[in-house]
């Protein structure tokens, strides 16, 4: 079971990144930088959760429900549903 939620986490993980590179390509080639460099690219989930609010802003009230989820993979879920509806 947690071999399942750990595939996941690391697949959910891997398709954020995907995305975020994809947003900051076409809006910030500054950040597009950023994003490819090898220290973002192997943030663990748990880092990337958090990391995430320093180069991606949302609303406040946001934020605060994705910092409060205790598990990684809802912070993860939450942020990837806010993306997707951002494009």
């Amino acid at each position: 079971d947690s071999l399942l939620e750990t595939q996941d986490i690391d697949d959910l993980l891997t398709e954020l990144q995907q995305l975020t590179l994809a947003i900051s390509k076409q809006s910030s080639p500054a950040l597009y930088e950023v994003l490819q460099q090898e220290s973002w690219q192997n943030l663990s989930a748990v880092a990337f959760s958090y990391q995430m609010f320093t180069y991606f802003k949302f609303e406040p009230d946001f934020m605060q429900t994705v910092l409060q989820q205790d598990r990684v993979e809802h912070r993860l879920k939450l942020i990837w549903q806010a993306l997707t509806r951002a494009i």
